[in-house]
């Protein structure tokens, strides 16, 4: 793997992992707020409250990683492009097709867990 490779799979690791437990905390909060006044009816405890949530998380996962894929590719991209990194790798010889290479691994791979995932879990 070349350094380039690494450099870019670091930033898009680092993106995805940020907006993963983002869109894990938003569906977490927003599902609280809607499921709240059920808990408050029944007389949920705190921790039978924490454990519907806790066992939710599967299902959270499934649903925010195809969105967190996308997110961070289009994050990852504009930040090397900002910094004007994916000019300095054009211009040293790099196509756009290897460029986006790291980024098409690693979705085909989450997408492989993720069939995985969601047909055993």
């Amino acid at each position: 793997m070349k350094l380039i490779d690494q450099y870019i799979l670091k930033e898009f690791i680092r993106f995805f992992l940020i907006t993963f437990f983002a869109f894990i905390a938003l569906y977490l909060i927003i599902d609280f707020f809607e499921k709240s006044r059920m808990f408050m009816s029944n007389n949920a405890t705190a921790l039978q409250m924490a454990s519907y949530f806790l066992y939710s998380i599967p299902m959270i996962v499934s649903l925010t990683v195809p969105a967190a894929i996308l997110l961070s590719t289009l994050l990852t991209y504009s930040f090397l492009s900002k910094h004007s990194e994916i000019t300095a790798m054009k211009a040293n010889g790099i196509s756009l097709y290897r460029i986006s290479l790291p980024a098409l691994a690693v979705a085909a791979v989450l997408a492989v867990f993720l069939f995985f995932f969601t047909e055993l879990v």
